[in-house]
């Protein structure tokens, strides 16, 4: 969505993309299922979040990868990566 509206100038400058989870402490990430993960990664904390300024010519030209660093940071915060 942030793409599209950037594509169409919707944004002119920095965007603020945020997402926080909470009341998530003792909660376990899980894999579907045939999968196995050597360790067991529990939250230690009640709340889970971050916020990236982006401006408008890296939505459009680096979506793709910052939806990864997204997801690394996530990962990052149970201890998987």
């Amino acid at each position: 969505m942030l793409p599209a509206c950037a594509r169409r100038a919707v944004y002119k400058s920095k965007v603020s993309v945020s997402i926080e989870i909470n009341q998530i402490k003792g909660f376990v990430l899980v894999h579907e299922w045939g999968r196995a993960w050597m360790n067991y990664y529990a939250a230690s904390e009640q709340s889970l979040g971050h916020e990236w300024m982006l401006d408008r010519e890296e939505l459009l030209t680096q979506s793709r990868q910052l939806s990864l660093v997204a997801t690394k940071w996530f990962f990052e915060r149970f201890g998987v990566v």
